[in-house]
């Protein structure tokens, strides 16, 4: 059996690693083009991560979601060339 704390601590490891699953979906579906969805998966997974350049992304899929999209698949590309 566990502990009180340890119950804890595998249920706030559980939503972290539910967040990462969301985010990873949110990126495939903003691949995808489906903006609507993508946006709903970066929303859930941002309540758990509060991640700045998370809420940078969701106000751009708001905002022109066309144009962010474009904008995420350039800042990939040049990380994925840096990479290399």
């Amino acid at each position: 059996p566990l502990t009180d704390s340890q119950k804890t601590l595998v249920s706030h490891r559980a939503l972290e690693i539910r967040a990462h699953y969301l985010l990873a979906e949110g990126k495939l579906c903003l691949q995808e083009g489906k903006l609507s969805e993508a946006r709903k998966f970066f929303s859930e997974s941002n309540l758990q991560l509060q991640r700045p350049k998370l809420s940078l992304l969701l106000l751009g899929l708001k905002i022109a979601p066309g144009a962010t999209r474009s904008l995420v698949a350039l800042a990939n590309r040049i990380r994925n060339s840096a990479a290399s």
